[in-house]
C-alpha cells in the first residue's frame, strides 16, 4: 500500500494585533472640558495629547476635543466679563439701591424720584451718595422711620463727608427712607443719605475725598461735620415735616455742647504748631458761639410742636444760626480753607 504523503502546511494562523488602549488623561480631559472645568481639562488635555503621540495610545481626538471645549468656556467667560463690566459702567435704578460713594445724574433730569444713572465722580453730577443707615428690627412707622433715618444719615455723611462746610448754600442732605409697611416687606429697610445741590447745579470730584486736607483740617473739619449738617438741615426744613425739627434741634443741641468742649480742649493744645497764630482763639469762639446755639437748640426742641409754632422758631433761629456759621466760615480761614459762596 502506497502511501500519499500529506500535503504540506499551510503555515501558522496570524493572529489579529491587539488594538492600542485609549488614554485615561484624554478621557477625563474631555468630561472635564464639557463640565467647564477648564483648569482640569487644559492640563489632562495636554498630557493625553504628548502620551497618545510617545506611547501609541488612542485618545488624540478626544483631547483636541476637550481643549476646544476649555477654549469656548474661557471665550464664554470673557464675553460675560466685559458685559458686565459695560452694565456696571451705565448703571441705572432706584437710588436706594445703590452704595455709599455712588456719583449719579437724574434719569428724569429733576430729581432722584425716577432713579438715577450712574456717573464717576470726576464728571460732573446731579449727586452723591454720602451714606447708607440701617434700620433694625421691625418697620417703625412713617414718622418714626423718617426721624431716624434722617439723624441716622446726619450722623453718617458727617463721617463720609471729608468737608461738609466746603459747599455753597444750595447744598442740601436730601434723606430716602422707608415710607410704608409695603416699602418695607419689599426688602427697603435702609435709608439712603444724598448730598446735592437744590438749584440744580452739578458737583466735580468725591465728595468723600479728602486727600488735599491737612492733618490739622482734617482733624477740626472732622468735629465739626455734624453741627454743620444739622444746621443744613434745620435752615432748610419745610413746614410739612416740622415733626423732625424737634429731634434735629435735641440733636444739635447735644452735638453743640460736644463739639464746643472738644474745641476749648484743641485751642488749649494750640494744634497742629507752626501756621496756628491766632487759631486758638478762632478755636474758643467757635466753641463759645456753639454753646449759646446749644441753649436755644434746647428750648426750640420743647416749643416745636407743630408746624406753625416751627415756622415761627425757623424764622428767629436764623439769628443764632449765623452767629455760629460765622464763627466757623473764620476758623475756616484761619485753618486756610476756603469759604463758599
Amino acid at each position: 500500500m502506497t502511501l500519499t504523503p500529506a500535503p504540506p502546511a499551510a503555515g501558522q494562523p496570524t493572529l489579529p494585533v491587539a488594538r492600542p488602549r485609549t488614554s485615561a488623561a484624554a478621557v477625563i480631559a474631555l468630561i472635564a472640558g464639557v463640565l467647564a472645568l477648564v483648569p482640569v481639562a487644559v492640563v489632562l488635555g495636554i498630557v493625553a495629547l504628548f502620551r497618545t503621540q510617545r506611547r501609541g495610545l488612542r485618545g488624540k481626538r478626544l483631547a483636541v476635543v476637550a481643549l476646544s471645549f476649555s477654549a469656548a468656556w474661557t471665550a464664554l467667560a470673557m464675553i460675560g466679563i466685559i458685559a458686565s463690566a459695560a452694565y456696571v459702567g451705565s448703571q441705572s435704578g432706584p437710588i436706594e439701591t445703590f452704595a455709599t460713594g455712588t456719583c449719579f445724574t437724574y434719569t428724569d433730569s429733576v430729581d432722584a424720584n425716577s432713579g438715577i444713572d450712574v456717573i464717576g465722580c470726576d464728571a460732573r453730577h446731579d449727586g452723591e451718595i454720602v451714606g447708607v443707615y440701617g434700620l433694625g428690627g421691625s418697620f417703625p412707622g412713617t414718622s418714626a422711620s423718617e426721624v431716624q433715618s434722617v439723624l441716622g444719615c446726619v450722623r453718617t455723611a458727617a463721617q463720609e463727608i471729608a468737608d461738609p462746610g466746603g459747599f455753597g448754600t444750595a447744598a442740601r442732605l436730601n434723606v430716602y427712607f422707608p415710607p410704608s409697611q409695603s416699602a418695607w416687606d419689599s426688602g427697603f429697610r435702609s435709608a439712603t443719605c444724598v448730598l446735592t445741590n437744590a438749584d440744580g447745579s452739578q458737583f466735580s470730584g468725591d465728595a468723600r475725598d479728602g486727600s488735599r486736607l491737612t492733618a490739622q483740617q482734617k482733624q477740626v473739619l472732622a468735629l465739626t461735620a455734624e453741627s454743620v449738617l444739622l444746621r443744613m438741615k434745620l435752615d432748610y426744613l419745610p413746614g410739612a415735616h416740622w415733626q423732625i425739627a424737634a429731634p434735629l434741634e435735641s440733636r444739635l443741641a447735644a452735638v453743640d455742647r460736644s463739639e464746643a468742649s472738644a474745641l476749648r480742649g484743641l485751642a488749649a493744645q494750640a494744634p497742629g504748631g507752626a501756621g496756628s497764630d491766632g487759631l486758638p482763639s478762632l478755636l474758643t469762639a467757635l466753641a463759645d458761639t456753639e454753646s449759646a446755639e446749644a441753649g436755644h437748640a434746647s428750648v426750640n426742641a420743647t416749643v416745636a410742636t407743630n408746624a406753625s409754632a416751627w415756622q415761627q422758631i425757623s424764622d428767629a433761629r436764623n439769628a443764632t444760626d449765623q452767629t455760629a456759621e460765622n464763627a466757623y466760615a473764620d476758623l475756616r480761614t484761619g485753618l486756610g480753607l476756603s469759604n463758599p459762596d
